[in-house]
């Protein structure tokens, strides 16, 4: 069954995401920067697993210390952010 033409669509924004997301944290040198960008772009742990080839939960984990040493080049607040 071929897919829909929106279908088609979002497989290719999902691509071309992913693809830019990999170019941004290319230059980053630490992997916390590169959990830290990348949660800031807006992606969930899930997906920054997938795009990084590592567990969710060590994001997870990554954030956590990153937010707790205070080096958050997202948003300046991420208070209340699940």
């Amino acid at each position: 069954m071929p897919k829909s033409e929106q279908e088609q669509i979002l497989s290719r924004l999902t691509t071309i995401s992913k693809l830019l997301a990999m170019q941004v944290v290319r230059e980053e040198p630490t992997r916390e920067g590169q959990v830290d960008l990348l949660d800031a772009a807006g992606f969930s742990a899930r997906e920054i697993g997938d795009l990084l080839g590592i567990k969710p939960g060590t994001v997870a984990t990554t954030l956590f210390n990153v937010r707790k040493k205070g080096k958050v080049k997202g948003t300046p607040t991420r208070e209340g952010r699940k």
